[in-house]
């Protein structure tokens, strides 16, 4: 697959109110045949709780208590070993929403209890399943060798396809309604669960592989993975119709994402991102280009918070390197980074609501550096009363411009109303807020020009100023 997207259409209506809500299914199944009888839960999780709450408030009816085969649950007041139900089905009428198994059933049965008339158990549904098909009454499939995985498909009319020569090994797929899965060949799965909500798609392509990762996909987004990809020791969270999209050959370890209602997350081919946390706000996009590498130290991890309707790019063979950063962009901020930027650890980015920063081809920053597109609070005249510095129309003509091939010393600080020319250095400890010109020296508090008509090269020790680009060798102009 070449750098595999798919696109969410408009937003569709949830379909027939049979597949809408599972948990309101199980409910009216169990008000058809309870008779008046109390009413049990077989397990004590969040669905058995929605359960116990839809119950009380559709039809004013409370639970007795809960049944849980996990003995350590059992306190003796609300939730019972399963034991306490034996040999009382006109006493009790039973819910069993958890995933099928066959000790569940036999124990009911054991303890006197009938199908349907006493207990409804969702999950017992198996219309066909032979070791390449399964099918249950609700409409859901399994196309493949499913061999290793286990599945719970709660809801109606979900479909998972699987490729040749799928492996999963402690692998549990949690699926609710009209939600498609497709698997390529040679994936492998190991220590994972995806969690898929109503009407989403996930399409996975050729040869990747999963470990010890968690996906939470909700109501109507869309996951895509190229070919090779690989995903470990991570957490990702898509919210109702976001679109994440992974490139071929991508590599994601020990990150924690989350892109939120109607945001979108490309990351394009050959990216490895190591340590991670990056959370997308309420229509947000981020897209990473080809070949970018962000890395982290063992004891803390990068921090990115992008803010509603912003916009993060980054271009190709960008590095985040060594220690931790920070990058915080507000609403309604761009943030656009062309190709080959380079910055070591312990960065802060912060933009605040409105602002923009635009960041040129070839940059190298180095650590520890700062840049502010805001004051970060609020300043009025006391004459007046009115905001002087973070007003909307103010914000918006907050901007920081840094031209290509620009090199920012250690611990430099940039704020906003910054325009650094081409190939231009940033002297280390320097402060800049102010228009620099091109192939120069700055330096300083604030900073100055102290040399002109410079150029300079990312390799120590060069001896022929063609390395620094030809592109970059031109005389300093006026500004």
């Amino acid at each position: 697959m070449e750098n595999l997207k798919l696109v969410v259409g408009e937003k569709k209506n949830m379909q027939q109110e049979s597949t809408e809500n599972w948990i309101d299914y199980i409910i009216n199944k169990a008000i058809d045949n309870y008779n008046g009888r109390n009413i049990v839960i077989w397990g004590k999780y969040g669905v058995s709780d929605s359960i116990k709450d839809g119950l009380k408030e559709k039809y004013g009816i409370d639970i007795a208590f809960y049944v849980d085969s996990d003995i350590r649950k059992a306190d003796g007041k609300k939730i019972f070993p399963p034991e306490h139900l034996y040999g009382k089905s006109d006493k009790y009428y039973v819910i069993i929403p958890i995933a099928f198994y066959q000790s569940v059933k036999d124990k009911l049965t054991g303890g006197g209890y009938y199908s349907d008339s006493d207990y409804y158990y969702f999950c017992d549904c198996v219309l066909r399943q032979e070791q390449e098909y399964y099918e249950d009454l609700h409409g859901n499939r399994i196309i493949g060798n499913y061999h290793g995985l286990k599945f719970v498909f709660s809801g109606f009319h979900s479909v998972i396809e699987i490729g040749e020569n799928v492996r999963f090994q402690e692998t549990v797929f949690y699926i609710h309604n009209d939600s498609k899965i497709r698997i390529g060949k040679n994936a492998q799965f190991q220590g994972t669960a995806f969690h898929v909500y109503n009407a989403s798609k996930i399409e996975i392509g050729n040869g990747v592989r999963f470990q010890d990762t968690d996906f939470y996909v909700d109501t109507d987004s869309t996951i895509v993975s190229d070919d090779d990809a690989q995903f470990i020791e991570s957490c990702f969270r898509s919210h109702p119709f976001s679109e994440v999209t992974f490139g071929k050959s991508v590599y994601v370890k020990q990150n924690n994402i989350i892109v939120e209602d109607d945001a979108k997350l490309q990351v394009k081919y050959e990216c490895s991102i190591m340590g991670l946390c990056i959370d997308i706000k309420k229509c947000a996009e981020v897209t990473l280009g080809e070949e970018i590498s962000i890395s982290s130290s063992i004891d803390r991890k990068t921090h990115w918070h992008i803010g509603e309707y912003a916009k993060f790019e980054i271009g190709s063979k960008g590095r985040f390197n060594g220690r931790a950063g920070d990058c915080v962009i507000g609403e309604k901020c761009i943030l656009k980074i062309g190709n080959g930027f380079s910055i070591n650890g312990n960065y802060r980015i912060i933009l605040n609501t409105n602002t923009s920063m635009l960041i040129g081809e070839d940059c190298m920053f180095s650590y520890d550096i700062s840049i502010r597109g805001n004051d970060g609070h609020s300043i009025f005249d006391i004459e007046n009363e009115r905001n002087i510095n973070s007003c909307d129309d103010i914000s918006r003509g907050r901007k920081i411009e840094i031209g290509n091939h620009v090199w920012v010393g250690e611990r430099a600080y940039i704020l906003y109303n910054t325009q650094i020319g081409d190939g231009s250095i940033i002297g280390a400890m320097s402060l800049v807020k102010n228009k620099i010109p091109n192939n120069c020296i700055a330096a300083g508090i604030p900073a100055r020009v102290i040399r002109r008509n410079i150029a300079w090269s990312r390799g120590y020790g060069a001896e022929n100023i063609m390395e620094c680009g030809q592109e970059y060798i031109h005389y300093t102009e006026d500004l």
